[in-house]
């Protein structure tokens, strides 16, 4: 009876320090609670005022630049905006006129003898193909001749001048920003593809000019651009503003501008202590192992955004994983874990 007694003992000690070296070996975790969520984010980006309907006007000839109106100058539909220096194109085409109104007189005097059998119709053939030449040659200088002028293709006002008088430029360089006169103003602004994906047509958005910083106005998407822009790769979207009491807008000024989606998205969140590492929007996380709940396995994760020590996350979990969310950093995939 003693023998057995002491036999106890001792197999009670060890199970003991058994137990204590595998807690000593083993590292004490908290979990993380997973939440699944509807949720969208405001969208921060910056524009610039402008008109909604605008255009970047130029020369289809180079030159020299004669005559340019002032910014602010209203033109209507079909007026000149500017010209270059054309006495050469001016030269030409009346020298061209000359000679239609001569081929012309001839072409005309030869009808006239070719009924009394004066001339061959081989020479008449001559005179009505000279003609027709001159008459062409004719177009061409006026063709040319219209190059010349930049026309308003609409009617607009001169919102700004890219080049001055004097200056001499290559064909189809920019040369003024026309915008329609009856057109509002808008706020433009260009966002990313992730961006773009997650705002519509009417989004509130919450406008701040710089130049009246402590007031906020209202507006919406008004336009969202289909192609990106071929430098950027930015979507261009245009925003209106909402009734504007007494305060100026005009073009030119710059908007910081806060976009309200309406559009939600569905994520998981879990706390963003869960964070073991990742790069740009995947992230690292370690999750217990579904066979042992004493071991761990390393999930990959993709992450959209980190707000408020939570991590919002559209995909690499469910909500069966059990996710580490402190002590982390001390695992490794040979660990035993312990919960708190």
């Amino acid at each position: 009876m003693k023998l057995c007694s002491i036999l106890i003992l001792f197999f009670l000690v060890i199970g003991c320090k058994h137990k204590s070296l595998q807690e000593k070996d083993s590292v004490m975790v908290e979990l993380s609670e997973i939440r699944k969520v509807n949720r969208s984010f405001p969208i921060v980006s910056y524009g610039t005022v402008m008109a909604q309907k605008e255009s970047k006007l130029s020369f289809q000839i180079g030159g020299q630049i004669d005559e340019i109106y002032k910014e602010g100058t209203l033109i209507k539909h079909g007026g000149i905006c500017a010209r270059i220096n054309s006495e050469e194109m001016k030269y030409q085409l009346n020298k061209t006129l000359i000679d239609y109104d001569k081929s012309k007189h001839n072409y005309e005097r030869a009808l006239v003898l070719i009924n009394d059998s004066a001339i061959t119709s081989e020479y008449l053939e001559t005179m009505k193909s000279l003609n027709d030449l001159s008459k062409q040659n004719v177009l061409i200088a006026q063709k040319k001749m219209k190059k010349s002028f930049i026309i308003a293709p609409y009617d607009g006002k001169i919102v700004t001048k890219m080049v001055e008088e004097g200056d001499v430029i290559s064909p189809f360089s920019p040369v003024i920003i026309f915008a329609s006169e009856d057109d509002r103003l808008c706020i433009h602004t260009f966002l990313s593809e992730k961006d773009i994906i997650n705002i519509q047509h009417d989004d509130s958005v919450k406008v701040v000019f710089d130049v009246y910083e402590d007031k906020s106005f209202i507006g919406k998407i008004d336009m969202i651009g289909s192609y990106p822009d071929r430098i950027t790769g930015l979507y261009k979207v245009e925003v209106v503003l909402d009734e504007i009491e007494n305060e100026m807008i005009i073009h030119g000024f710059k908007a910081q501008l806060t976009i309200f989606p309406n559009r939600k998205k569905e994520y998981y969140t879990v706390s963003a202590d869960a964070l073991m590492g990742g790069e740009g929007k995947t992230g690292f996380l370690y999750s217990l192992d579904p066979n042992n709940s004493k071991k761990i396995r390393k999930l990959k994760v993709s992450i959209d955004y980190i707000k408020n020590d939570t991590l919002y996350i559209t995909k690499g979990i469910c909500n069966n994983d059990r996710i580490v969310a402190r002590g982390g950093a001390f695992l490794n995939k040979n660990s035993r874990i312990l919960i708190r």
